[in-house]
């Protein structure tokens, strides 16, 4: 028997894999519902996804979504759609650029200087 401690995204794939091999397990999820930290729900008349927000349906993330028959499920959305973090009670537009970067208020300056340095920085 192999026990699977969450019933996120992760824990809850790692049981089908098992189940369809035949092997045993029980998954274990501290919350009343399984998806870990995935949820939907509203703040402020927005409504907001927490967890992953997107992925890409290639390789054994397509491969699950589609044995498990959820492609008529899978919302996408067009490309080059903007996103946004909820952060101190507003919208803010999560840059992917250098300059809106630099403009953006979702980091401070001290943060917004350690992950520019980040790239000439030596690891432990």
């Amino acid at each position: 028997m192999i026990g699977i401690i969450g019933g996120g995204l992760t824990g809850l794939a790692l049981a089908h894999f098992l189940s369809r091999s035949g092997v045993p397990h029980m998954v274990w999820e501290a919350e009343d519902r399984p998806g870990g930290v995935i949820r939907s729900g509203r703040v402020d008349g927005h409504l907001l996804e927490w967890g992953p927000q997107r992925t890409r349906l290639v390789g054994s993330v397509g491969e699950l979504v589609r044995e498990l028959g959820l492609e008529d499920q899978v919302v996408t959305a067009p490309p080059g759609l903007p996103l946004f973090v909820y952060r101190r009670g507003k919208l803010r537009r999560v840059p992917f650029s250098a300059g809106d970067f630099v403009r953006s208020d979702l980091l401070s300056w001290p943060a917004k200087l350690r992950v520019l340095l980040e790239p000439f920085t030596r690891g432990p």
